[in-house]
């Protein structure tokens, strides 16, 4: 049975923090892919739209990483929709630092357990999405925190 890790997140917006989560997960656990998934709505986090929903599944694809779109349009349990989605695979929820302290107070928190293993990390370097858009916002450059295909896309906004 094919193993896959599932990184879920607003990608808000994708940053090279979030892809070494990614390839760490994929050593430790070991995993055979990591997909992103994009959440149109984050219900663990207060929403804030720097870029749209469908440029962010866009930025992922280019970043040479891959995506994987769920059939759900439930967001209040989106995370377990989509695990239910692909129970024919061996799956990993990939957790960060920043989801990984609120995990045993997720509404459906027994529900993914039951359905999941789930590697939960330490933030790996002081990337965050945050610091991206204060950097933007203040002209300095984000080069090295970021896919060239974002720092290229954010260049254009």
């Amino acid at each position: 049975m094919k193993k896959i890790g599932l990184l879920f997140g607003s990608f808000n917006p994708l940053h090279n923090g979030h892809i070494m989560l990614a390839a760490a997960a994929k050593t430790d656990v070991p995993l055979d892919e990591v997909w992103f998934v994009v959440q149109p709505e984050n219900s663990y986090k207060p929403t804030f739209e720097f870029i749209d929903y469908e440029a962010r599944k866009k930025l992922i694809i280019a970043s040479g990483e891959q995506l994987f779109v769920p059939a759900t349009n439930d967001y209040d349990h989106y995370v377990l929709q989509t695990l239910k989605e692909l129970s024919e695979y061996d799956l990993t929820l990939i957790l960060g630092e920043d989801l990984s302290a609120n995990f045993p107070y997720w509404e459906d928190y027994h529900e993914i357990k039951k359905l999941t293993q789930v590697y939960q990390s330490h933030r790996i370097d002081d990337i965050s999405s945050g610091v991206i858009r204060d950097r933007l916002q203040a002209g300095e450059s984000i080069a090295d925190l970021v896919p060239h295909s974002v720092r290229d896309y954010l260049a254009q906004l």
